[in-house]
């Protein structure tokens, strides 16, 4: 029977209309599907489309085609007759025929726009049971290219958009990491805090993070993250007990020694899908007592020599050519931003030294204080952390609580070293030294939440203390911290006149004073963390303060 040539381009039409509306990739394939089915008489049919690297084929939609059409499809494929198919931009027939198996028959269509190969179309071209004939006519085939042209813009406009915001996704995350690293305040702990980022674009198995020895020809594990057993490992070590530390094996490879230390050496990408018949690298030392079957490796540029390479191990698929465009990207902003952040590094550790230095100096003028400063920055990072404080906050309260008393330094030392009972003009030159502190602290960049943390630490909570009288939550939230822990330091530390309480007692002490002196959720947050600190707390040194509980002298 001839074909209904109206009929079938109506069903092209119609087809058409679909798929030149819809956004989604499966409902595209299974039009066509659909449509290749009423153009030859019930047909079954496969798409196979190219993956984001243009690299391979792969099955889209379900699988209609029986045991020997299948074993032809990936015969097809496999000899390259779909790059044929494309090259020519016209449908070929292939069959086979086999003793045990009976004939085989596709006809390939290719699914192209320009010269932007999308991938094959199959259709069964063997007899089938109580079925109509198929006459494989011109205008037959003529409408069954037509649709393969019409699918082929359909899904190339889909994937485009698709690969579009993916693009702006791997965008984002990087701009991210950068941000991430340039304003990281402990460059160990901010590697392993960007692998996740990336574990969200391309996820994988394991990620490892390589830097250059900078005293010998070996890369040193800085950051990784293993996702799946038998690898679930994390360096630094995670909080999570079925998280393992990295094993000591792992922690460096020298130069030329497996994928990292040949991609080190080389400063050369390396990506391979089968690294467990690649004969370069019999074995895989980043991960001792495992062999992945991709591994993806970038090098971290330096000035000299590589800054570091960067692993990935068994992504869910075959690394392609975006894979290591996004992932070498990725290093390439890693290793511009690490150098910052290790100078960002440099100078901090350089500004805490010289903090500290002034807070030994305070210290210096009395030998009962000594150690007080150090564990009052523990104590106060401790409550910090606990009330949820970011890195900048913690930092800031840190930086608070070494400078507590750097007023004192303004005050003279016949006062501060009186051993006597002090005058009411005594008194008022001590209690000018959180302002004191306040202004040589408020003279630094960046340090305005420690300097109101100075200023208000000796305020009380129901409004007594000073300079201002502030009462509750009218004083800074640092402030009352440090309120806190002073005390608690005071009051568990030898004073010249008062042995070291007890940490039970003391911290009844600073209940029986909550809603008075401090606050009351704080004070309950602290209890808690003393109290387990407390089995194992070092032995503390003497320190003097005043005469009320508040460290130093009121």
């Amino acid at each position: 029977m001839p074909p209904d040539s109206p009929i079938q381009l109506a069903k092209i039409a119609a087809f058409s209309a679909f798929v030149h509306c819809s956004d989604s990739l499966p409902a595209i394939v299974d039009s066509l599907l659909h449509v290749g089915e009423e153009l030859t008489a019930g047909r079954p049919s496969s798409v196979f489309l190219f993956d984001a690297g243009a690299t391979r084929l792969q099955r889209h939609g379900p699988e209609l085609l029986s045991g020997p059409e299948q074993r032809l499809v990936k015969e097809q494929i496999e000899e390259g007759t779909v790059d044929q198919v494309l090259r020519e931009d016209a449908p070929r027939r292939v069959s086979s025929s086999t003793a045990a198996e009976g004939d085989a028959a596709l006809w390939i269509f290719p699914l192209k726009v320009g010269r932007q190969d999308v991938g094959g179309w199959f259709i069964a071209d063997s007899p089938l049971p109580d079925s109509a004939p198929w006459s494989v006519s011109e205008d037959t085939t003529g409408c069954l290219l037509l649709a393969a042209r019409q699918a082929a813009a359909a899904i190339e406009r889909v994937t485009s958009s698709s690969k579009m915001e993916q693009k702006l996704a791997q965008l984002r995350t990087i701009v991210k990491v950068g941000r991430i690293l340039t304003t990281a305040l402990d460059s160990a702990t901010a590697l392993a805090s960007i692998l996740p980022h990336l574990h969200a674009q391309l996820p994988a198995r394991a990620y490892l993070f390589y830097l250059t020895d900078p005293h010998a020809d070996q890369l040193t594990l800085a950051a990784c993250l293993c996702t799946q057993p038998p690898l679930v490992w994390s360096l630094p070590p995670a909080d999570d007990p079925a998280v393992a530390e990295a094993p000591p094996a792992a922690r460096s490879i020298a130069f030329g020694r497996g994928l990292s230390g040949w991609v080190g050496a080389n400063g050369l990408p390396l990506a391979i899908n089968d690294y467990r018949h690649d004969p370069r690298f019999p074995d895989f030392p980043e991960l001792p007592g495992y062999v992945p079957d991709r591994a993806l490796c970038v090098a971290l540029p330096g000035k000299d020599r590589v800054a570091g390479v960067f692993t990935l191990c068994d992504a869910e698929q075959p690394f392609t050519r975006d894979d290591q465009e996004l992932v070498t990207a990725f290093a390439d902003t890693v290793a511009s931003a690490w150098e910052a952040c290790r100078a960002h590094e440099r100078v901090r550790t350089g500004f805490q030294q010289t903090v500290l230095a002034l807070a030994a100096a305070v210290e210096s003028k009395d030998p009962y204080t000594h150690g007080h400063v150090e564990r009052m920055a523990e104590y106060a990072y401790s409550i910090g952390e606990a009330i949820g404080f970011d890195a900048l906050r913690l930092e800031a309260l840190r930086f608070a609580a070494a400078l507590h008393d750097v007023g004192m330094i303004g005050i003279r030392d016949e006062i501060l070293l009186k051993r006597g009972k002090l005058t009411n003009e005594e008194y008022r030159q001590i209690q000018r030294h959180p302002q004191i502190g306040a202004r040589i602290v408020s003279g630094i960049d960046n340090m305005e939440v420690a300097a109101a943390a100075i200023l208000h630490h000796h305020e009380r909570w129901n409004g007594s203390g000073y300079p201002d009288g502030l009462k509750g939550k009218e004083i800074p939230l640092e402030a009352r911290i440090l309120t806190i822990v002073d005390a608690f330091d005071a009051m568990t530390t030898t004073r010249p006149y008062s042995p070291a309480l007890p940490v039970s007692r003391a911290l009844q002490r600073l209940r029986q004073l909550e809603g008075i002196m401090f606050d009351p959720e704080l004070v309950a947050v602290f209890s808690a963390i003393a109290e387990r600190r407390s089995r194992v707390r070092p032995r503390l040194r003497p320190s003097r303060s005043g005469d009320e509980p508040g460290g130093s002298p009121p």
